[in-house]
Formats: C-alpha cells, sequence, structure tokens
C-alpha cells in the first residue's frame, strides 16, 4: 500500500500493488483530503485511514469585486478556534481528523467517526473487530491542555468506548497479537516545560493500565509486540543516538542495538528479522536490516546517496561534553571543516 498523488483529484491517494511477477497497480481512494495512518485490517479486506474533514465555514463576508489583473493582499481569515497555526508550517487547515474504512480492492470511503474531535493513531485489533486509537472526546477538548485519551471503534456498530481516563496525554496505542493487551506512550500531567513519555500496558478492555521499564528515562517510540506478546521493542533517543530496546512485560528495558547513529526499526518478524532505516554523521537516512540476536552486523539494502556522496568530501565529526550550570553535562558535537587545519582559525556555527 501506499500513497501518491497520480490520477484524479488532484489530493494525495492511496494504491495497492500486487506482490506477484505482474505488480499491477490500482488506485483505491479517490478523495478530496489526502489519508494518512493507513493500516490493513487482519484479513486484508480493508484499509482504515484517517483524514482531515474540513469545517463547514460558518462566516459569510462579502468582499469587493477585485479589477481584473490587479494584485491584491490575500482575503481575510476569520479564526475561531484555539490551535490555529503551527511553526514551520503556518495556518492549519479548518477541520477535524476522522478515522474511515475502504474496501482494499478499492470502493467508496466510510467514515467511522463524527463530532468536532480529533482523532489520530489508529491500529486494529487482531480479531478485526474494533480499531484503537487516541482522541479527546469531551467538550471544549481544544483548551485541555496536554491531554488526550485512549478509545476502542466497534466496526459493526460503531460504538466508542473511552479506554484510559488519567489526566495527561495518552497516545499511540498498539493492541498485542494476542488480543489481551494494549501498549500505549503517556505521562501523569505536568506543567514542566519538557518530560519524557513513559511505557504503559492495560487490559484490551482498558483494566489494569501499569507502566512498564520504568527506570528508563527516555520516551519510547515506534512500538512494535513481540509476536509472543511478552514484551515490547520501542525506539529510544539517548544523547543524539537512537538505539532500539525491548522490555517483557513487568522487566526492564534492555538495549538491543548499540552504534553511534540514528536507527529506527519500523518491523520484526517473527524470526527475528528487524527492519529500519539508519543514518549516521556521513551517511545519510537508508534501509537496513539485521538479527535481534546479532544486531552488530547490519546489512544496509539501500544506497540511495551514493551517487551524491562519491563526489563530496564531508568533515570530521567531533562529539563534545561540557560542564553548564548547576554542574550539568552537556553533549553536543563540533563538526569541522573539510580540510580541518589545527593551527588555523575558522568561523563557528552554532
Amino acid at each position: 500500500i501506499a500513497v501518491g498523488k497520480s490520477g484524479e483529484p488532484k489530493s494525495s491517494k492511496s494504491f495497492g500493488r500486487w506482490m506477484d511477477a505482474e505488480g499491477a497497480v490500482t488506485q483505491i481512494t479517490r478523495l478530496d483530503e489526502s489519508p494518512s495512518d493507513m493500516r490493513w485490517s487482519p484479513d486484508g479486506k480493508w484499509l482504515s485511514f484517517t483524514m482531515l474533514v474540513p469545517a463547514k465555514d460558518s462566516w459569510s463576508i462579502k468582499m469587493p469585486t477585485r479589477p481584473e489583473g490587479a494584485k491584491w493582499t490575500a482575503g481575510p481569515r476569520i479564526i475561531d478556534r484555539l490551535v490555529y497555526r503551527r511553526d514551520r508550517r503556518g495556518f492549519l487547515e479548518e477541520g477535524f481528523n476522522h478515522i474511515f474504512l475502504v474496501p482494499a480492492e478499492g470502493g467508496t470511503a466510510r467514515q467511522l467517526t463524527s463530532a468536532d474531535y480529533q482523532h489520530n493513531d489508529p491500529e486494529w485489533t487482531p480479531d478485526g473487530k474494533a480499531l484503537i486509537f487516541s482522541s479527546l472526546r469531551i467538550e471544549d477538548a481544544e483548551y485541555a491542555w496536554r491531554e488526550s485519551e485512549i478509545y476502542a471503534l466497534d466496526i459493526a456498530s460503531g460504538k466508542i468506548t473511552q479506554l484510559t481516563a488519567r489526566k495527561g496525554p495518552d497516545y499511540s496505542p498498539l493492541p498485542s497479537p494476542d488480543g489481551t493487551s494494549i501498549a500505549y506512550v503517556g505521562y501523569d500531567f505536568t506543567d514542566d516545560t519538557y518530560i519524557e513519555r513513559k511505557l504503559y500496558v492495560m487490559g484490551r478492555d482498558g483494566a489494569n493500565p501499569r507502566e512498564i521499564a520504568s527506570e528508563l528515562d527516555r520516551t519510547p517510540s515506534g512500538l512494535i509486540w513481540a509476536h509472543d506478546s511478552k514484551g515490547i521493542y520501542f525506539n529510544v533517543n539517548d544523547r543524539g543516538t537512537r538505539n532500539l530496546y525491548f522490555s517483557a512485560l513487568g522487566a526492564s528495558a534492555k538495549q538491543i542495538s548499540t552504534g553511534n547513529h540514528m536507527l529506527t526499526v519500523t518491523s520484526i518478524d517473527a524470526a527475528g528479522q528487524a527492519v529500519g532505516t539508519l543514518s549516521a554523521y556521513h551517511q545519510p537516512g537508508d534501509v537496513v536490516r539485521f538479527s535481534l540476536k546479532n544486531p552488530g552486523e547490519m546489512a544496509q539494502l539501500t544506497r540511495v546517496n551514493e551517487d551524491v556522496l562519491g563526489t563530496v568530501q564531508l568533515g570530521e565529526v567531533e562529539e563534545i561534553w561540557y560542564k553548564s550550570v548547576d554542574d550539568f553535562d552537556i553533549q553536543g558535537w563540533i563538526i569541522k571543516p573539510p580540510d580541518f587545519q589545527e593551527a588555523k582559525k575558522y568561523p563557528l556555527y552554532l
């Protein structure tokens, strides 16, 4: 399954490719907005996804007729929502993210959620009967700072059940392969400027929520259940690197891969073969594969930047540590210019 912009309408849309010798491709969705968070149903017959449903314009402002060829400023923008723009994105599209379902062979998409709430991270339960997602389905949700919950959506009836209820954000839910548990990320509410997220597990019905890998003061991301449902793999950022970790239920987290790189594992099969992307000082992201039994030996599967890097000289990178206020240790890097000479002075870019 993939997202692209070929065909009509002009928005991004989803395509399916048959993985046989012929490799036929078919367009699955024809939508006015772009789909995201696409997930196969366990039986392969359906695709779930999220998509922005634009808000209806409740304001009507009659603008004067603009002379042909004249360069006027943009029309007025009326803002009636608390969160209407973000850094590096600008103004956000007016509307709400909803969950949809479409037959895997293509057809009309059916909207599963409604009302003015944002719905994110939908994941199928192994029996294919429900989608687990994060949202905040309360009145004036946009005014609730650092707050979200996890919900279950029954596909047949459309009933939505709230599974978490603690004060603080809960998100990125992932049902276990045996269908008995749900892993998720979150933290108890705080007004601290920054806090590391924690890893939690609860029952399929939301019972017995508990933190695991509690000693790990780093944020887990990209959760992947072990195939026997006895533990969870996840990526961890630590001092400018990213590696794969594992935590059995009720046990401490242990580091699986090591290295001064950014490794993002996205899939692990039943035989313990992991696949992901890896980047390092002098290596833009490429796809790698390795065995969980021998993570030190990684096979690089792509070399998409080799043609460019072959003609470029990159500078040496040196890791540094220094003391800050209150005796805190601060870590970073100096990237030296190519052909660096110790006796020469260079301008510093911070």
